[in-house]
């Protein structure tokens, strides 16, 4: 029921994404798997000069979790690219530790005039902490002790449900058959499936 629960609601935000930009909103297939190094290489070609990390085992294959990083990684930068004056240096760093992941950007650059939280509609920010917390997360967003911008986001990896198993059938107890026919026998050792979602 959580993992259930999750997606459908992965799925009712994505819908309300789609509809808070409009009718010009993308339908292209949302990203997965290795879309991020590209989302990534499109961010250095618009000039961010960026160090990606990844460390621990690799993400689940789950669609929705990997669409959580991917987004807030993305809103991230694009808030880099948006507010970010003089950067030299932007880290990306995603990293698995049992079953937490932890999402970290950070950039060295200073903000003119006013400070960077007081740009903008804050959505970005608040859409980061929605998706997050589909998957028991938070965001923390705001100045960098050493100067820039840093979004951290701490991810819980998205729980194995198993279906319950399938009751073995009982054997079935054979009738005494009739004078002059034969008897016929049931197996009860029907096999059960485990169904993982």
């Amino acid at each position: 029921l959580s993992a259930t629960g999750r997606h459908a609601l992965g799925d009712m935000r994505r819908v309300i994404g789609v509809l808070r930009t409009g009718n010009d909103a993308s339908l292209e297939p949302q990203p997965s798997g290795d879309s991020l190094e590209k989302m990534l290489e499109g961010f250095s070609v618009a000039g961010l000069p960026l160090r990606f990390t990844q460390s621990g085992p690799a993400l689940p294959p789950d669609a929705t979790f990997q669409l959580t990083v991917h987004r807030i990684v993305q809103e991230s930068l694009t808030n880099v690219l948006r507010y970010g004056r003089n950067v030299t240096r932007v880290s990306v760093v995603i990293a698995r530790e049992g079953e937490d992941v932890t999402v970290s950007i950070a950039d060295d650059g200073t903000q003119v005039g006013l400070r960077r939280e007081g740009v903008g509609s804050a959505m970005g920010i608040r859409g980061m902490g929605e998706r997050a917390a589909l998957f028991d997360g938070t965001v923390l967003a705001g100045p960098a002790a050493e100067g820039g911008w840093s979004v951290v986001a701490t991810l819980k990896l998205p729980r194995r449900v198993k279906a319950p198993a399938t009751p073995a059938t009982a054997p079935i107890a054979a009738a005494t058959p009739a004078a002059g026919t034969p008897a016929t026998q049931t197996s009860g050792n029907a096999p059960t499936q485990e169904t993982r979602i």
